[in-house]
C-alpha cells in the first residue's frame, strides 16, 4: 500500500511543478507583449526561460524515479481494500488529479503558441533592422574610402 500512496504523493509533486510553469509560462507571455526587446527585457526572458528549463528537468527527474520505483514493485491492492473501496478512493484522486495535470497541460500548450507567435513576430522586427542597419552601412562604406578620404575632391584656390 505504501507505493500506492508515492503514487498520490508523485501526482501532487508534477502537479504543483505543472502549476509553477503555468505561471512561469505565463510571465513569460507577459513579458513578451512588448514591442521593442531591449537588454533589461531580454534577461528577464531569459531568466523565465531557464526557470521553465529546471522546472521541466525536475519533471523529468520525478518521472523518471517514479518509472523506476514502479518496475521495481508493482502497486497492488488487496481484496479487502477493493471491498472496502479505499482502492477506489485512490484511483478517484489519482484520476481528478490526473485530469488537473491535463487541464495545466493544455493551457500551456495555448501559452506555448502565443509565445511561439510573439518571438516569431520579435524575429521578423529584427531581421528587419538588421537589414536596415546593413544598407546603411554599405552606403556609408562608399563615403569613408581611404584613398578618397586622403584627398580633397574640392580645393577653393581662390585668396
Amino acid at each position: 500500500m505504501p507505493e500506492c500512496r508515492s503514487d498520490t504523493e508523485h501526482m501532487d509533486m508534477r502537479l504543483r511543478l505543472f502549476r509553477e510553469m503555468l505561471a512561469v509560462t505565463r510571465d513569460l507571455d507577459d513579458a513578451l507583449t512588448i514591442e521593442e526587446v531591449t537588454s533589461d527585457n531580454l534577461s528577464i526572458i531569459d531568466l523565465l526561460v531557464e526557470a521553465r528549463e529546471s522546472l521541466i528537468s525536475r519533471i523529468n527527474e520525478l518521472d523518471a524515479r517514479a518509472t523506476s520505483q514502479q518496475s521495481s514493485v508493482s502497486c497492488s491492492v488487496s481484496g479487502e481494500a477493493i471491498g472496502t473501496g479505499a482502492g477506489d478512493v485512490s484511483n478517484a484522486s489519482l484520476d481528478g488529479e490526473s485530469s488537473e495535470i491535463r487541464d495545466v497541460l493544455q493551457e500551456l500548450m495555448v501559452l506555448q503558441k502565443q509565445i511561439d507567435a510573439k518571438l516569431k513576430r520579435h524575429k521578423a522586427r529584427a531581421q528587419q533592422r538588421i537589414g536596415e542597419i546593413r544598407k546603411r552601412r554599405a552606403s556609408v562604406s562608399g563615403y569613408y574610402d581611404k584613398l578618397v578620404a586622403s584627398r580633397p575632391r574640392y580645393v577653393d584656390t581662390r585668396k
